[in-house]
Order: C-alpha cells, then sequence, then structure tokens
C-alpha cells in the first residue's frame, strides 16, 4: 500500500498547491470563489490552550537536521494556521497537513469502501505526515546540492491545476495572463513553487541514480522467486513387506484383467433454485406447494427453452449447487432421496438429451434443477491409476502365493491330517411349518368348557368367567398347539419308522409328512453343521458313532427342527480334502511359519546378543486393602435427598421421552425408486391391518427387520429425542399415545410406530433417582473407608510387625521379579506405582496407597535386579520383529 499511496499523496500534493492560485481578474469574475492567498486560507478550528496539535501518532514533533543557520521566526499572524511538525526548523502546519489529507481520505474511501478500517485510516494519517516531511527534506537536500529549475519547470507544476484547462484541455493563455496579471498572487507562490519544483527534480535525479535496471529487477526477482519442481518417493522401512509384490508385467495384468475396480463412474451437477415451503405441520403448507409446484413448472419449461437457470434464479434466491456426484447415485448432495428427483436423475443417467429435473417436493422446498457439468464413465489411463493396480496386484498375489503355500503345507503333510468320517441320513421337520385344522367355534366353547378353569385359574367354587373374544383367542391357541404337537408326534414316528426299514425311500416319505430328508458327511474339526452341534458330531465320528451304525437316533429338538438321524459309515482313517481340513490346514500353517520366524530370529540374536538386556527387576511385597461392599455401606435417606437437591437442576433434570414400538420394513441404501415403492406399499398394508385391529406386537415379531425390538413386539422402551434419528423423533414426539403413525421413512427404512407412553420434561422425582445417588454416595464412602484401613495398616506395620498388621487384610505376598511393564500377580497394572518403583527405597513401605479399581495396595520392594544380558526366550518376540526390520532395511537398499 505504501507505495500506491505516496503516488496519490503526491498528486494530492501538487494539486492542492495549485489550488491556491489565484485567478486573474477576467477569471475571477466568472468564478464565486473568493480570492484567498496560500497562507491566508483558513484551517481546522485552533487546537485548544494547554493540549497538544491534532497530529498523528501524538504531539508536534521537530525533525533533527543540520541545515544552514534560520533567521529568527516574526510571530505567526492571528489567523495562521498551527504548526505540528518542524524540519530543520521549516514549519508544517496544520492547513498543509489537511490540504493534503483530505482529498488522499477521500480517494482512499472510494477505492476501499468499507476496507477504508480503522486500522487503514490509522496508516493513512502516518503517510500524509510521512510525504510532508519527505518533501521538506527533498527541498532541503536540493538546495545544499545546488539544484535549480527554470521557469518553465515550475510553469509544469501550474499546468497541473485544472483552473488552467479548457474544454478539458490545458489553455497557455490562461497561464500566460495568470502569471502576468497585477491582481494575481502568482509572485507570492513562486517561492513555493520553486521549492516544489526543485524537490521534485531531485526526486527524479534520485531515482534515475538509485533505482536498478529493469535487467537487474528481473536477475533479482530470478534469485528470490525461480522453483524447482521435482518428485520424490519416500520409501522407508515401515513402507516395506516382506511378501512378495507384483512385477510391472504383473500389474498390467491385472488391470487389463479387472478394468470394472477401476473405472470412474459418470458423475453429474446439478445447479438447482429452492422455492421454500413452510414446515410439514403447518396448515398452510398444501396450498403453498401447490403454488410453488406450479412456478417450478413455468421455471422448467423455461430452462428447456433455453433460458440460463442463473438469470431465472436471481429472484428466488439465487442458483444452488450439488457439487458433482456419481451416477448412479444413493443421495444428492444438500437434497437427499426427493422421490421423484431420483427417478428422473435415474432417467438423465441413461439419456444425455435431459436438460432438466423437477419440480420436486422436498421436505423444506420446491427444487426445480438444471443439469450442468457431465463427465462420462471412462477407463483411465494405465499410468493414472498405477498405485491402485500396484496395491490390488500386489494383495492378488499374495494372497494366491498364501494359498498356494499353505497347499503345499497340506500336501507335505497329509498324514498329520488324517481325521474320522462320518456317513449320516437325518430327516429334518420344522414344527412350526406343520399345518393343522383351524377349530371351530364350537370346539372352543367345548375345550373351554372343560379347560376353563385351568385357563383362567378359577376355583371350582367359583363362576367360571364367560367367554369372550380374547380368551377364544387363547384357547385358540392352546388348541392349535395341541393339534400341531401331536401331529409332529405322528410325523416323526412315521419318518422314523421308514428310516429303519426303508432307508432309500425315505425322501418319499419325508415329502408325504412335509419333512426334508438329506445325507450328509460330517468330518470332525470341520465345518459347523447347520443343525448338529459340534459335540454331537464329535461323537458320531469317534468309538461311539460306530457303535451305533445303523441305528435310527431321535427325535430331538434342534433349534427350530426335530430331527431323527441315522449313522450309515464311519471312516476313521480318512484324509480330507484341502478345502474340508482348510481350518486345521491354516492353523497349523500359521504355527509352521512362527516356529520358522523363531528359528530365524533365534540365529539373528546370536549375532546381536549385545543388543540385547534385561530390563531392570523388582521383588516386591505387598497387600490388596479391599474397599467395603458398597451394599454394607450406610447412608443416611436426608443425605440421599439433599444430593438430589443440589443435583436436580442438572444430574436429575429429565428430558421429554416416549415410550414407543415399532415395525422397521428396511430398504437398502443403494435402492431403487421401485424398491422403496414396494417397502412402502408393505409397510401401508401393515399399518392397515393393525387399524383394522391386528395385534401390533405379533406383526412386528413376524415383520420387523429390527431383530432386537421385534423379539420383544417392537418394544422401544423410553427414549429422548437425540436417542433416534430425526425423522424417528419427529414423529414419535408429535403423536399421542395409542396413535399408529403413517409409514415414517428413514436411511434405515420405513417405521410404523405406535407410541405407548410419554413422560414429560422435568426432574427425576427422588424416589426414581435414588438408587442411583445411593450407589453413588455409598461407593465413594466405601472408597474413603478403603483408603482409611490401608492408612492404618501402615501405621500399625512398624508398631506390630507385617504379618499382625496386614492380617486382617488377608496377609501379605511376594511377587516374582517383575519390570516396571508387568502386572502385581492377581491385581493388575498399578500405573502410579509404576513411575514411582524406580526410587522406592528397598525395604520400605510407600507412604502412599495406590488405587486400584476396588482396593488399595500397599508396596514394599525388597529386590531389586539390575540389567543384564538376556536369554532368546526373554527377547524372542524383539527378536523376530528385529529380524524382520532387517530384511526390510536390506529391500530398501536394494530398492534405492
Amino acid at each position: 500500500m505504501k507505495s500506491a499511496s505516496n503516488l496519490m499523496l503526491m498528486a494530492a500534493l501538487c494539486a492542492g498547491l495549485a489550488a491556491t492560485t489565484v485567478a486573474p481578474a477576467d477569471a475571477q469574475s466568472k468564478s464565486p470563489k473568493p480570492t484567498v492567498k496560500p497562507w491566508e486560507q483558513p484551517g481546522p478550528p485552533a487546537t485548544p490552550p494547554g493540549q497538544p496539535p491534532l497530529v498523528p501518532g501524538g504531539p508536534a514533533r521537530t525533525l533533527p537536521m543540520a541545515p544552514p543557520q534560520t533567521p529568527p521566526q516574526s510571530p505567526p499572524p492571528a489567523n495562521a494556521s498551527p504548526v505540528i511538525a518542524r524540519v530543520a526548523g521549516r514549519p508544517i502546519t496544520q492547513r498543509d497537513y489537511d490540504r493534503l489529507a483530505e482529498p488522499y481520505f477521500a480517494r482512499l474511501r472510494g477505492q476501499l469502501g468499507e476496507g477504508f478500517t480503522g486500522d487503514v485510516r490509522k496508516m493513512a494519517l502516518h503517510n500524509v505526515l510521512d510525504e510532508l516531511i519527505r518533501r521538506e527534506l527533498l527541498v532541503i537536500e536540493a538546495q545544499r546540492s545546488g539544484i535549480t529549475v527554470s521557469e518553465a519547470e515550475i510553469d509544469q507544476i501550474l499546468m497541473q491545476d485544472p483552473f488552467f484547462n479548457t474544454d478539458g484541455k490545458f489553455d497557455p493563455a490562461k497561464l500566460t495572463q495568470f502569471k502576468l496579471s497585477p491582481q494575481s498572487n502568482y509572485q507570492q507562490i513562486v517561492p513555493r513553487l520553486r521549492e516544489v519544483a526543485i524537490a521534485d527534480k531531485f526526486d527524479r535525479q534520485l531515482k534515475a541514480r538509485l533505482s536498478p535496471t529493469p535487467a537487474a529487477v528481473r536477475e533479482e526477482w530470478s534469485k528470490r522467486s525461480e522453483q524447482v519442481r521435482f518428485q520424490y518417493l519416500p520409501i522407508t522401512v515401515r513402507d516395506i513387506s516382506l511378501d512378495p509384490e507384483a512385477s510391472d508385467a504383473e500389474q498390467l495384468a491385472y488391470y487389463q484383467a479387472h478394468p470394472d475396480q477401476f473405472e470412474k463412474k459418470a458423475r453429474i451437477n446439478l445447479r438447482y433454485v429452492r422455492l421454500p415451503l413452510p414446515g410439514e405441520a403447518d396448515s398452510a403448507r398444501a396450498e403453498e406447494e401447490k403454488k410453488q409446484l406450479a412456478v417450478g413448472r413455468e421455471l422448467a419449461a423455461s430452462i428447456e427453452k433455453g433460458t440460463p437457470i442463473d438469470s431465472l434464479a436471481e429472484a428466488y434466491g439465487g442458483v444452488n449447487e450439488t457439487g458433482p456426484f456419481d451416477l448412479p447415485a444413493t443421495t444428492i448432495p444438500a437434497l437427499g432421496r426427493p422421490e421423484a428427483l431420483m427417478s428422473q436423475l435415474e432417467r438423465a443417467h441413461r439419456d444425455t438429451a435431459v436438460r432438466t429435473l423437477g419440480p420436486a417436493v422436498t421436505p423444506a422446498a420446491v427444487v426445480v434443477a438444471a443439469i450442468g457439468d457431465r463427465e462420462p464413465k471412462r477407463l483411465p489411463l494405465f499410468t493414472e491409476v498405477r498405485g491402485d493396480v500396484k496395491r490390488r496386484a500386489d494383495a492378488e498375489k499374495r494372497r494366491t502365493q498364501l494359498e498356494a503355500d499353505k497347499l503345499a503345507f497340506f500336501q507335505a503333510h497329509r498324514e498329520d491330517f488324517r481325521a474320522a468320517r462320518a456317513q449320516v441320513t437325518r430327516v429334518l421337520l420344522r414344527p412350526a411349518a406343520v399345518e393343522v385344522k383351524d377349530p371351530s367355534r364350537s370346539d372352543l366353547d367345548r375345550w373351554y368348557s372343560r379347560n376353563g378353569r385351568e385357563l383362567t385359574g378359577t376355583a371350582a367354587t367359583e363362576k367360571l368367567p364367560a367367554v369372550n373374544d380374547s380368551l377364544r383367542e387363547l384357547v385358540r391357541a392352546r388348541l392349535v398347539d395341541e393339534a400341531r404337537t401331536a401331529r409332529t408326534a405322528t410325523s416323526l414316528t412315521r419318518l422314523a419308522g421308514a428310516l429303519r426299514q426303508n432307508p432309500r425311500g425315505i425322501w418319499n416319505v419325508a415329502r408325504s409328512e412335509g419333512a426334508k430328508a438329506d445325507t450328509l458327511t460330517l468330518v470332525k474339526d470341520a465345518a459347523r453343521d447347520s443343525v448338529f452341534p459340534v459335540a454331537l458330531v464329535d461323537s458320531m465320528v469317534g468309538a461311539a458313532g460306530r457303535a451305533l451304525m445303523g441305528t435310527v437316533q431321535g427325535p430331538r429338538r434342534f433349534g427350530a427342527y426335530d430331527v431323527v438321524w441315522r449313522i450309515d459309515a464311519v471312516d476313521t482313517a480318512f484324509t480330507p480334502s484341502f478345502d474340508a481340513a482348510r481350518s486345521r490346514v491354516e492353523r497349523a500353517f500359521q504355527e509352521d511359519r512362527r516356529l520358522a520366524d523363531e528359528t530365524e530370529a533365534k540365529g539373528y540374536f546370536e549375532q546381536h546378543r549385545g543388543d540385547y538386556k534385561t530390563k531392570p527387576k523388582f521383588i516386591v511385597e505387598y497387600v490388596q486393602v479391599k474397599n467395603p461392599a458398597v451394599d454394607s455401606v450406610t447412608v443416611a435417606d436426608a443425605e440421599l435427598r439433599k444430593f438430589w437437591q443440589q443435583h436436580r437442576g442438572d444430574r436429575f433434570r429429565q428430558e421429554e421421552q416416549v415410550s414407543a414400538r415399532h415395525i422397521l420394513i428396511p430398504t437398502k441404501p443403494d435402492a431403487g425408486p421401485a424398491d422403496v415403492a414396494a417397502a412402502k406399499a408393505r409397510a401401508d398394508s401393515l399399518r392397515t391391518a393393525i387399524l383394522a385391529g391386528s395385534n401390533f406386537e405379533a406383526l412386528a415379531k413376524t415383520f420387523s427387520s429390527d431383530l432386537g425390538s421385534g423379539a420383544k413386539g417392537g418394544d422401544l422402551g423410553f427414549f429422548n429425542r437425540a436417542t433416534m434419528v430425526k425423522e424417528f423423533s419427529d414423529t414419535s414426539f408429535a403423536i399421542e399415545p395409542g396413535y399408529v403413525s403413517q409409514p415414517v421413512k428413514t436411511r434405515f427404512g420405513f417405521h410404523i410406530i405406535r407410541v405407548d407412553a410419554k413422560k414429560p420434561e422435568g426432574v427425576v422425582p427422588f424416589e426414581e433417582a435414588r438408587d442411583e445417588i445411593f450407589s453413588e454416595l455409598a461407593r465413594a464412602r466405601a472408597d474413603s473407608l478403603g483408603l482409611r484401613n490401608a492408612r492404618r495398616i501402615l501405621r500399625q506395620i512398624p508398631a506390630v510387625g507385617v504379618a499382625a498388621a496386614t492380617r486382617p487384610a488377608g496377609g501379605f505376598k511376594t511377587s516374582e521379579p517383575i519390570t516396571v511393564a508387568d502386572p502385581i500377580p492377581g491385581i493388575g497394572m498399578l500405573p502410579d506405582m509404576a513411575a514411582d518403583l524406580p526410587t522406592l527405597p528397598v525395604g520400605q513401605w510407600s507412604a502412599k496407597p495406590y488405587k486400584e479399581a476396588n482396593s488399595y495396595i500397599l508396596v514394599r520392594p525388597t529386590r531389586r535386579l539390575p540389567a543384564g544380558p538376556a536369554d532368546f526366550e526373554e527377547v524372542k518376540r524383539q527378536a523376530v520383529e528385529d529380524m524382520k526390520t532387517a530384511k526390510k532395511k536390506a529391500l530398501v537398499a536394494q530398492k534405492t
């Protein structure tokens, strides 16, 4: 800003000086301005007595110089402007300052607008004073250097004044008339004009002498600004893998074989206009939505005809942009998943001629969108994605190499994987799927008359309650369950008989009974069977299985199935295939690799034995002083109530809560409009059934995909607004207890919500908070008692001895040698003790007990074992890591 400011100041200075000229008589008659001499121009109001002049940065200052002797100053006239600074005795007045500052500040305000802040103004104030001082210094130095100026050079300054222009151009006649007129002040201002001219001339000479040449400027700029662009690849040990890497040819082959993995999806950018809508609960929403949809249709038609969306959007707050996003899209940035937009976007993905989307309704607005930039789907060049190709190709090579190594290991150790095998025929019957006849109303009434007292718990002396719809539903469930149990038992008897008498015909019998028959091979340690538990499989393939061959087993219930089965054959010398034995092979393979690494690491350890030292170890005696049980601590009811009173405004402030049930019909994140519509239709049908009288809890157990709440009839318990996603919470808190909501769409799918109860916002009652308060205060009191007991034992040890003092706490124990990083046996890590242990005096109990979860530990180190040479077993893990690191460093050296 400094150089630009100086240019403006210079222009203002020259213009201000020229403006002090007085026109000749004929010119004065054309101008309403009075004739004023430069030193008689009115300045700002005088500074009040006793206060410093109005100069930026403080009072008037005199700049030290060594000029020729200046004659004594005569007293200033009465209307003279105050002197605000002196340069070698030459005064700078407030009028000089204002004449330069006012046009300068006006120009800055015009250029900077709101940017003309207080800080900028402060800088500008200093600039004005600096420029005035600079001009005075230039005059003084120019006079010392003997600089002279001609009359023509003085005229050049006057020629800058617009007063001497005619029709916008300089008029020499006006200047000549001004200089010759006896009524002008030309003779009075000539000395000041001469000073300005010699200062300007001297300034130009200095710049010409001191300014660098363009070539020198360019050379210096090059030194300071030229940059070197280079690429580098840091290779560290951490980045190196000991597993095989894909070669260049393998990388290219992988890229060519898997183009789908590197294909860039089509991308699109939507530019859209938002037509705001009232909130969904607003009664004016429907009418406003109709109006905005009509406006939206007009906007869409205009865009289709070629009208730029920018011009159309000005009246509606401007254009919004989604930014580029992938197609097909699961959601639209900033807009979510408006169904109308999503279906149109899917069509635009297929048809590049589509230019406009909408209007579509979102929760907050009607949206009309124009398609901006499109990026077609493309396969990048190999060089563009080589890094990703290498990562994938490396992973594929390592996977295939690992599989090959496992298979080779299996082939080399086949005898180690021999296993017992059993051939089994089994029949599965799902009782819940057995169809039975629905009992008639008379069947229900007869059963109730016989068994009603047992069902309702009515004594023989009491009158049996009259049967109603609810009781009939219970009776119906009992009759259906009894009939299904009987039918299942009959079917299982037939199936067991068929399996015993004619195993080959079991499939036809199973089909007729609604069951499923299959044969399977069970191998010990193979993958788990979907029905039989592991223990049963192990018995089938062992000696017990051989003893039961040919015998029909069951029926037994496994999960949802009743099962009968027969062991057809048992082979104890069976060698399974690699896939059948995979789990055993992988465990043995990993163990073989671990042993190989340890063997190699042991060789590395022998070569670098001096690098491995044991850490200092300590043998400690310790006592565990347990806190009293929380339920053994007494806390007065008054104390509990006082705590509740103190914290009722924060800890026990209860938000509004609702208790609700829901049925969730899920939708996938990438579901298309058809799938979403199908889920919505299913949710609508379930709500219709509920309103018609179907049991909400039963439907939730059957149809809800939220397995946790579905098993409880959809029950979610009480929750506050922040617990659930916004759409779910908004609906739950908006409806009244007993009401079943319309299907509510969230990112999980469609929810049918029934609110069962509500709790208003307020304070949790004392009785509800009592147990929580007691638990907190009792735990704190128990901790205090435990600490007090630990400190008492510490005080008693010197008087009665360790054994007697620690007997109430269970006595003391002695540890094996441990490092500071090891846990205390039976207790665990004590970070505070680990930090103190190296400095604790041997043979002395620590002055403070160390806090453990529910106890305090007293510690006394009895022996300190210094660091020394380590055995391989002590540092085996570190040696393995060091061996691998050394191999990686060797690979880094090869790559560089």
